[in-house]
């Protein structure tokens, strides 16, 4: 029997560049992403860590007046994921910018950055899309997501 109701959006332009919402793929066992989440038309945005990003955001969706989509996703393994994400937490809470618990006040693209200089503290890089130790499927996953909101 076919599925009724809306077609899902796959995705939405801004500035010209494809932001995705709802990717389905995993990152493979022992992976994780650190993501930048934007509240779009805001100056809005989450940053936290997951392995499925997009189901992340399709969750914080529900209950969430505006429409938000991944605008960053930064593919490391699991363990410094988890440091990255607290180095930022840590490093931002309580700036001017820090909204509540991990929702910020700055651009998709300042985010971006703050968390690709927070990466390279535990020696990733995030920005060249070749990451030293990662493996082929993560560094797909890693250049599937190179379309950070500039």
């Amino acid at each position: 029997m076919a599925r009724r109701g809306r077609k899902r959006k796959l995705g939405n332009r801004v500035n010209g560049r494809l932001v995705q919402s709802s990717p389905t793929q995993t990152l493979p066992q022992g992976y994780a992403a650190v993501y930048v989440m934007w509240a779009e038309g805001t100056g809005i945005v989450k940053v936290g860590k997951s392995n499925r990003p997009g189901k992340r955001c399709s969750v914080i969706q529900i209950g969430n007046p505006f429409t938000l989509c991944v605008a960053g996703c930064h593919v490391m393994p699991d363990e410094i994921a988890c440091n990255v994400e607290r180095s930022f937490h840590r490093t931002h809470d309580g700036r001017p910018y820090h909204i509540r618990g991990e929702w910020y006040r700055l651009s998709p693209a300042e985010a971006n950055r703050i968390v690709a200089d927070e990466a390279a503290k535990f020696g990733v890089d995030t920005l060249s899309g070749v990451q030293s130790g990662a493996t082929e499927a993560a560094s797909s996953m890693s250049r599937m997501w190179d379309y950070n909101v500039a």
